[in-house]
């Protein structure tokens, strides 16, 4: 007899988030946008990047990685391209690209001293009740992506998405890893002790492993 899962509705998620972030003293205007993204992403079907990220989010700021207070600033703001420091930022910085794609045709916004931004798709999406193509992608924090035939991570997973509206149908949107896998996709399969495919990552030898925890080890 196996355990029956546990269901938790969107609304009880989003309370439990948002109790744990007010802890770490993060304003709520940050908080609510914040915990809105994890549901969004858990409803998505995303497990990888939903509150699943939580415990990792709780081990960054312990260790300071990350500043729940910390504001976007708008470093430079010219024509259709802006660069943005800051923390809590992916959202406001899509945001000012559909804005200046709304007065010029398109907009580029750049973001740097930020943090793990969830999935991509969240803000490549925002673009899509504005009838715009929106672009979302973002580099890595240290190597993970074996080239062909290496043996030790030189690349990063380096994540993109693009949503484009489809008129009567369903938006087209992709949101991918640009290795052959997202790393989320291996703690999921650590936290249901399942393998996962061979193919999809390397063992310390650098040798193709069908189990996460070996995989997760060697981030390779």
């Amino acid at each position: 007899m196996t355990d029956a899962p546990l269901v938790v509705r969107p609304e009880a998620l989003r309370a439990f988030i948002l109790a744990v972030l007010e802890r770490w003293g993060t304003p709520g205007r940050i908080a609510a946008v914040t915990a809105d993204l994890m549901v969004r992403t858990d409803l998505r079907g995303v497990d990888s990047h939903g509150v699943g990220m939580l415990p990792k989010y709780h081990e960054w700021h312990r260790a300071g990685y990350i500043v729940p207070a910390a504001e976007p600033k708008v470093e430079r703001d010219e024509g259709p391209t802006a660069a943005i420091d800051g923390q809590h930022v992916s959202t406001v910085a899509m945001e000012l690209a559909i804005a200046k794609a709304g007065e010029h045709g398109v907009g580029f916004v750049a973001v740097h001293n930020s943090n793990h931004y969830g999935a991509a798709a969240n803000y490549s999406m925002l673009a899509l009740a504005h009838d715009m193509v929106g672009i979302s992608m973002t580099n890595a924090p240290w190597p993970a992506t074996v080239p062909t035939f290496g043996r030790r991570p030189l690349l990063g997973t380096n994540p993109l998405s693009v949503a484009a509206p489809a008129r009567r149908e369903y938006p087209f949107v992709l949101d991918m890893a640009t290795s052959t896998v997202a790393i989320g996709k291996l703690t999921v399969a650590s936290r249901w002790a399942k393998p996962i495919p061979a193919g999809w990552a390397l063992d310390a030898s650098g040798q193709p492993t069908t189990d996460p925890n070996l995989a997760l080890a060697t981030g390779s």
